[in-house]
């Protein structure tokens, strides 16, 4: 009978195995480029472990966990299956253990780096939720001083069967956020995602400069996530269950046809890089701002171009750290260095010229790691093209500039200096100052300015009528339908 059941088992893996090898390659049909990258493929296998805490046996038998937990390596797999070369083996007999301790050390002497490369064990650690009303929540990816990889401290509902399991209930949306959780650790482990796609969600613009471009997810209008489009189905962003950025999907079929990983992820998981982030990043050394006309394309030379480090998480504090103008080629090039954390992932960048619309633009360590590993360039080129100002013809046949702001003269200046506006009807104008901090310093005008051109000076004074300090200033017009920002610069 235990030979019986062997022979079935390991029938079983043999199936599963061919199975998944075959679904890599139809999914490679798809592409000429993907086919030729799978021909010569060649598979990277991990020897996977669970860790439970005995309470989430409950009244399960052995058996019955280990059925259980076949299936959720079967998901796993086919998962990963879809983009990557990963693969986990598991033998439920000799690779499940019931501990009431955490089984890793959370310890690898040295650093990521020094990481095995290949080879390496994947190791699952679960307990009992102490949330029962919710359910299903935490972890985090640790590693033992083997150099395994462990998805660590997963805090279960109960061991699901799959197979019982009905579209949209609740016993289902349990098993898939193990499943979820589970999958994102480990893509961690594999190397991706460090400090979090899902801290970039939502981020607000903290810089108080316009324009103001906050992050948003869930805003099916917003610019930074509509080009990334390949991370939202992606566990290291968020969960797909019900989830209308991809369809709501609530059945077992739909979840596992929209799982995915973004293209920086596939990269990443596929390389040897594992922890080692250094290996996964361009030259930042050189981080480079490029601008152009959006009509011509060509380089804008004299661009003012204002660069805020931004924390991705609450309070989403901002830095400025760079304050330039574009060279000939229409670049500014700075170094993005420092620990890469929730607390520098993230960069602002802010571009204003004159007859252009100003025009702000995100850019994350993860859009460098993309760069690096998908586009295989040691250097990280962030572009922004600015739309020229269009003019109307007014009641006396002169032109008019619709609502645009130009660059203050002259500037740089040491005493005053005179800010110049076009208004396409006459209309309420507020105009503020502010320092290089974002913090407002100045109210210049609040009051009803005429069609047509109009001109202000401000004498570098705050509004209590002391001198300010040298350095950077940012001046904003306001009215009912438009809102302008621009640099300038104080010399004493």
């Amino acid at each position: 009978m235990k030979l019986l059941l062997l022979s079935k088992r390991i029938l079983l893996s043999v199936f599963l195995a061919t199975f998944l090898i075959n679904y890599t390659f139809s999914v490679a049909e798809e592409s000429p480029e993907l086919k030729e990258a799978f021909e010569n493929i060649e598979l990277e296998y991990h020897k996977l472990r669970f860790y439970l805490h005995p309470d989430l046996k409950g009244e399960l038998t052995t058996d019955e966990v280990k059925n259980r937990l076949v299936k959720y390596v079967e998901d796993l797999n086919f998962i990963f299956a879809k983009q990557t070369i990963r693969r986990f083996t598991f033998n439920p007999d000799s690779n499940l253990v019931f501990t009431l301790v955490q089984p890793h050390s959370a310890y690898f002497p040295g650093g990521g780096c020094d990481m095995p490369r290949s080879g390496y064990e994947i190791w699952i650690h679960a307990v009992l939720t102490d949330n029962p009303l919710y359910g299903t929540y935490g972890g985090s990816a640790s590693f033992d001083s083997s150099g395994a990889g462990v998805a660590s401290r997963l805090k279960w509902d109960a061991i699901h069967d799959r197979d019982s399991l009905t579209g949209g209930s609740d016993e289902l949306k349990q098993y898939w956020r193990q499943l979820n959780h589970i999958t994102h650790e480990v893509e961690h482990i594999f190397g991706a995602g460090i400090s979090e796609y899902y801290n970039l969600n939502i981020v607000k613009d903290s810089t108080m400069v316009e324009p103001i471009h906050h992050i948003n997810l869930f805003d099916p209008e917003d610019l930074f996530w509509g080009q990334r489009q390949d991370y939202w189905a992606d566990p290291l962003t968020i969960n797909i269950w019900d989830n209308n950025l991809v369809g709501n999907p609530t059945t077992y079929e739909d979840l596992m046809n929209t799982i995915g990983f973004a293209n920086v992820t596939v990269a990443i998981i596929n390389s040897s890089s594992r922890r080692c982030l250094i290996e996964t990043l361009p030259d930042l050394n050189m981080t480079q701002i490029y601008v152009t006309d959006e009509i011509t394309g060509l380089p804008l030379t004299d661009t003012y171009v204002s660069i805020w480090k931004v924390r991705s998480v609450f309070p989403y504090t901002a830095e400025l750290i760079v304050d330039n103008i574009t060279d000939p080629l229409g670049m500014v090039e700075f170094e993005w260095g420092g620990t890469f954390s929730n607390f520098n992932n993230l960069f602002l960048v802010k571009a204003f010229h004159s007859g252009y619309e100003s025009k702000a633009k995100w850019a994350s360590i993860f859009d460098a790691q993309e760069e690096k590993m998908v586009h295989q360039n040691n250097h990280f080129p962030v572009h922004l093209s600015l739309r020229p100002v269009t003019g109307i013809v007014s009641s006396n046949g002169t032109t008019v500039e619709t609502n645009i702001l130009k660059q203050n003269y002259p500037n740089p200046f040491n005493s005053t200096t005179t800010i110049t506006f076009s208004l396409e009807k006459t209309a309420k104008v507020n105009i503020k100052i502010y320092n290089s901090l974002g913090r407002l310093i100045r109210i210049l005008v609040n009051e009803t300015e005429s069609i047509g051109e109009n001109k202000i000076v401000w004498d570098g004074k705050d509004d209590i009528g002391q001198r300010v300090a040298s350095g950077a200033y940012f001046y904003q017009v306001h009215t009912d339908n438009f809102t302008s920002t621009k640099k300038m610069i104080l010399l004493q």
